[in-house]
């Protein structure tokens, strides 16, 4: 498995973390394009809210996207309650 040029960050600005993106193998071509998965949640019980999620160029050269590539979010649900 290849990983992933980016790294997709989550939590609550500035505290953001590193995730560990799934492969969805069905929907890849490896060395073409691939789509790859992060489920994102929040536990008010341990006081882990997630608000924010970024991608970042962990190295110091510039990535150029093809033009087709996206980086779509989706909400299932919205947490009533959490700070921020």
């Amino acid at each position: 498995m290849k990983i992933p040029a980016v790294n997709v960050l989550i939590g609550s600005a500035p505290n953001v973390k590193p995730v560990q993106p799934d492969l969805i193998k069905e929907l890849s071509k490896p060395g073409n394009m691939c789509l790859y998965h992060v489920d994102v949640g929040s536990d008010m019980a341990k006081k882990i809210i997630q608000t924010d999620i970024a991608i970042q160029n962990p190295t110091a050269s510039t990535i150029t996207f093809p033009p087709t590539s996206t980086f779509v979010i989706g909400v299932n649900e919205i947490m009533p309650g959490a700070p921020g």
